[in-house]
């Protein structure tokens, strides 16, 4: 008889661990990045390079979070944390180009979120910037991301250079924490 209690409770511990195990084995974290180009026009002003003319620019982007990694858990997303962000310089049109600080980046989805430049950023191709995380800069876009809308990344800022063209390509390193059903 207490034999029997006791093969009772081991099966009833395996069901109940194979069952966790199970619902551990539906999960899935697939690490992904979403990535958008900005192609930034600083149009032609009165003064080239001079220290004391700084030249505007802004340019806008919509990325899709619904890439070919997401795309089979989109409608069991649990959530989504950004790992990195950052931003690289594919292309620039002149030499001695700097961004100057203060510039903005924007994302904006279900919240508005900023992230400002604080030093000056000289401008040369193939350079990469790490994006990071500002007054909870990432938690906001991780917040966008979650949703698996359509949203926006627009910077604004102020240039040493008139007529230059700049291709950034900006990258978020993420991981989808979702589940198979």
């Amino acid at each position: 008889m207490e034999t029997m209690k006791h093969i009772k409770k081991l099966a009833f511990l395996m069901i109940v661990a194979l069952a966790m195990a199970s619902c551990n084995l539906l999960n899935v974290d697939v690490d992904t990045e979403f990535t958008g180009i900005l192609d930034i026009e600083v149009e032609e002003g009165m003064k080239k390079g001079t220290l004391e003319t700084l030249h505007p620019f802004s340019a806008e982007t919509t990325l899709n979070p619904r890439n070919d990694e997401v795309e089979p858990y989109v409608d069991n997303i649990n959530s989504v944390e950004v790992g990195t962000i950052t931003a690289k310089v594919n292309y620039v049109s002149e030499e001695n180009v700097v961004v100057k600080k203060g510039a903005k980046f924007t994302v904006s989805g279900i919240v508005d979120t900023e992230w400002i430049l604080a030093e000056d950023w000289p401008i040369i191709t193939d350079d990469v910037r790490v994006i990071e995380d500002q007054d909870g800069f990432y938690g906001d876009v991780s917040k966008i991301l979650g949703e698996i809308k359509d949203f926006d990344i627009k910077l604004e800022g102020k240039s040493t250079q008139s007529g230059v063209f700049i291709k950034l390509e900006f990258s978020i390193d993420a991981v989808v924490k979702g589940s198979v059903f």
